[in-house]
């Protein structure tokens, strides 16, 4: 069985993603020119409002939450220049230097709001977009990724960063581990 999906109708791009809800009722799937398209998987009925572009960019993965309410997806948008990403909490943007491996040097916050944030938007040139509850304008930060540069200098390899953090200090965290 084949599915004519709106992408291929409309010649819009290849299908990058694909993804069932939990609950099954929606199977949906991602293109690499950002468009994201949901359908009935027993009818086979393409939803009235789909597709829908959400990025300009390829979407690379598709997640359902377990109460199949709410849908994430990743896509290309998120990088800063191929080293870094962003991402945000409910009050803090973070940039974030790859690949991530849970060193605390390599990421930082930037940005905290008093109240939500709503949403964040990363441009390609280093600048990022946010606003939060209240807020009555956009905000635009340019992300100045030379501080984390500046960490992965002095931080050291392995567990060397973890250590320096401990109350007890890196030598002798070191020299207890032996």
């Amino acid at each position: 069985m084949s599915l004519n999906v709106p992408i291929q109708r409309t010649r819009r791009g290849r299908i990058t993603a694909l993804n069932y809800s939990p609950c099954g009722t929606f199977l949906v799937g991602g293109a690499e020119n950002g468009y994201i398209w949901a359908i009935n998987p027993a009818t086979m009925i393409i939803s009235e409002d789909s597709p829908l572009q959400y990025s300009c960019e390829k979407i690379r993965q598709l997640v359902f939450a377990p109460d199949s309410k709410l849908l994430v997806f990743a896509d290309d948008e998120g990088s800063v220049g191929g080293q870094f990403i962003t991402f945000m909490t409910n009050k803090n943007l973070y940039i974030q230097q790859l690949p991530i491996d849970g060193n605390p040097f390599k990421y930082m916050g930037m940005f905290a709001h008093p109240k939500l944030l709503k949403a964040s938007r990363p441009m390609k040139d280093q600048l990022m977009f946010c606003f939060g509850e209240g807020d009555h304008a956009i905000s635009m930060w340019r992300m100045n990724t030379v501080p984390l540069i500046e960490n992965q200098k002095h931080c050291g390899p392995g567990l060397d960063p973890f250590c320096t953090l401990l109350p007890v200090g890196k030598l002798d965290a070191t020299s207890k581990r032996c």
